[in-house]
């Protein structure tokens, strides 16, 4: 047999090559990240779209007003000062005084404030008409029934008074008076409701007192009390029984006096009460 030589040659194993995607793959790898791509972008649109909305909505701020209240100095120990009316008189019409720091208004001599005197027929005391009275300043007396209960020591009222009255009339009627008394004030009263207590303690003492009481009522009784501003000062208006009669008072003080102002009369003239009622309105204290 013949030899035979066998040559052992190595089995060599051919390399596997690497896998290679497909063609179907790799669209879809694609289409994938274009569609992140397409997302992203909008969303960065988006946003830069909402931030310009924001900085171009105009922002509303609302102010509201801050008050702060007019500080006042309120002292217990004086009177306040109430600012005076301005006061517009009609025409012919002039202020005259006299006593008691207060202005009266009056109306001229002529009519319809003066009634001339008629010689051929004169009339009752108690008729105005053809009776020759006229708005007289100074004029007339009258006790002030109140202010005299606060007098003390050596102190004396005064008075300044407008009358409607003839040029000679005495008989003692009034037709119509608006009457002002005062007394000093020196610092007894810093306000009305000190005046209105000391002059209810006074009207008590007099009441029940034994002295002489002349031509006074019997007793007076406060039956009424209204607080109110009035000539630009802070008065009360009262209203008083004297005996069985009510009359009508107006007090105050100031710094300066203590006051007491009235109307009063008997005459049925409208036009004459009217005037009165007018003049008391417009006094006009300094």
């Amino acid at each position: 047999m013949e030899n035979q030589t066998y040559q052992n040659t190595p089995q060599i194993r051919p390399q596997s090559q690497a896998s290679i995607p497909s063609t179907s793959n790799w669209s879809k790898i694609i289409l994938f990240v274009i569609f992140g791509l397409a997302v992203a972008i909008g969303l960065v649109l988006l946003g830069i779209q909402i931030g310009k909305k924001q900085i171009s909505k105009p922002i509303t701020i609302s102010l509201q007003p801050t008050f702060f209240p007019t500080p006042t100095t309120v002292n217990p120990t004086t009177i306040p000062t109430i600012p005076k009316p301005i006061v517009s008189l009609p025409a012919g019409w002039i202020y005259q005084s006299k006593d008691c720091n207060v202005g009266f208004p009056i109306p001229p001599k002529e009519t319809p404030y003066y009634q001339p005197f008629n010689p051929n027929r004169p009339p009752p005391v108690t008729e105005d008409e053809g009776s020759g009275r006229f708005w007289d300043f100074p004029r007339g007396v009258s006790y002030p029934k109140l202010l005299s209960k606060l007098l003390i020591g050596d102190v004396e009222w005064k008075q300044a008074s407008a009358t409607y009255a003839a040029t000679d009339e005495a008989s003692g009627y009034f037709s119509q008076t608006v009457v002002v008394s005062c007394i000093p004030n020196g610092g007894r009263y810093t306000n009305n409701s000190a005046l209105i207590a000391s002059l209810s303690t006074e009207l008590d003492r007099y009441n029940t007192s034994d002295v002489e009481k002349e031509m006074q009522p019997a007793t007076y009784k406060i039956k009424n009390s209204v607080p109110l501003s009035r000539w630009g000062e802070d008065v009360i208006d009262l209203v008083v029984t004297e005996g069985i009669v009510d009359n009508k008072y107006t007090i105050f003080v100031t710094p300066q006096n203590i006051y007491e102002v009235k109307v009063f009369g008997n005459t049925n003239n409208d036009f004459v009460k009217e005037t009165a009622q007018k003049i008391f309105n417009n006094l006009l204290f300094d």
